[in-house]
């Protein structure tokens, strides 16, 4: 798990390179060597050893690799037709570091849980165990959990969405991180906002940890007011960090 702190430790600089590495070889899946280079200016030669693992990128070439990938991360979402990519280890993984990176740099409320919006459940229940925190499965009919659960009537939205809840999981929870994938933050935000309805019906307090951001803000307020934590824009600020911190020690 990440630490909340600015420093970063061997381990968690190692962490950073192997998910650039990680990020090439999701790429490298989806375009050649040479349209990688395009966006990152790394040769296709270096792109090739980072991917067969025959060196590991710097921890500034790291933080290059992060940054390409998350600016053509849409394209990366919307081309996985078959959610091939979004399920795989390696995503989910790197999925999970650039949430932690985010959360690392975010100053806001802290949370008891973490749930997900769209196809990030894999992400978000992995992101649960790193930082400790209960995970709750939010689902909507017909797909409604085993006895008991309570689900919650749609309020003011296009969508018109029933979420259910099990009663359990809920226990104790005052606020919650709603992860949300780029597909549904940028197509379906109704979706993302009716989910904050339900959770505040139960009482509970949410903020959104937003893979689909684009705005150059670090964080913004939907039309909800609730926080959403925007990762493209504070997982490079984090990633930036790490390097900074080991030059300075240089």
């Amino acid at each position: 798990m990440l630490a909340m702190g600015r420093i970063f430790s061997k381990l968690e600089e190692l962490e950073l390179r192997m998910g650039a590495v990680r990020a090439l070889r999701i790429l490298s899946r989806l375009m050649s060597y040479k349209e990688i280079s395009r966006y990152t200016g790394l040769p296709p030669s270096t792109i090739s050893r980072y991917i067969t693992g025959k060196i590991l990128p710097s921890l500034r070439q790291a933080w290059r690799i992060l940054s390409s990938f998350l600016e053509v991360h849409d394209l990366v979402i919307t081309s996985d037709k078959g959610g091939s990519v979004v399920k795989s280890p390696s995503y989910i993984e790197l999925a999970v570091l650039l949430g932690k990176l985010a959360l690392r740099v975010y100053n806001g409320t802290m949370f008891d849980a973490v749930t997900a919006v769209g196809v990030y459940a894999c992400v978000a229940k992995r992101l649960a165990e790193d930082l400790g925190l209960r995970f709750i499965s939010l689902s909507t009919p017909p797909l409604i959990l085993e006895e008991p659960d309570i689900c919650i009537p749609p309020k003011s939205n296009i969508f018109s969405v029933v979420f259910c809840v099990k009663r359990g999981e809920i226990k104790g929870v005052k606020e919650a991180l709603i992860v949300a994938d780029p597909l549904v933050r940028q197509m379906y935000s109704g979706f993302v906002e009716a989910a904050v309805l339900a959770l505040r019906d139960l009482n509970i307090g949410a903020a959104i940890l937003d893979y689909g951001c684009r705005e150059g803000r670090e964080t913004r307020s939907t039309s909800l007011s609730a926080r959403s934590v925007c990762v493209p824009r504070l997982a490079r600020r984090a990633a930036m960090t790490a390097v900074l911190n080991t030059e300075e020690k240089r």
